[in-house]
């Protein structure tokens, strides 16, 4: 799925955010680490 579509399924769902790491591939949480739970932890705490 290309970024285009995943941003635009995130208009679709309630409280949805797409976030497209430019280094990550299909397995952010592994190939960018830092960039994933920065993103995580922000969107959790937005959420609280």
């Amino acid at each position: 799925m290309n970024a285009g579509e995943m941003r635009r399924i995130a208009t679709l769902m309630p409280n949805a955010r797409a976030a497209i790491s430019s280094r990550g591939s299909h397995m952010s949480m592994s190939d960018d680490k830092q960039w994933y739970f920065r993103e995580l932890i922000g969107f959790l705490k937005q959420r609280a």
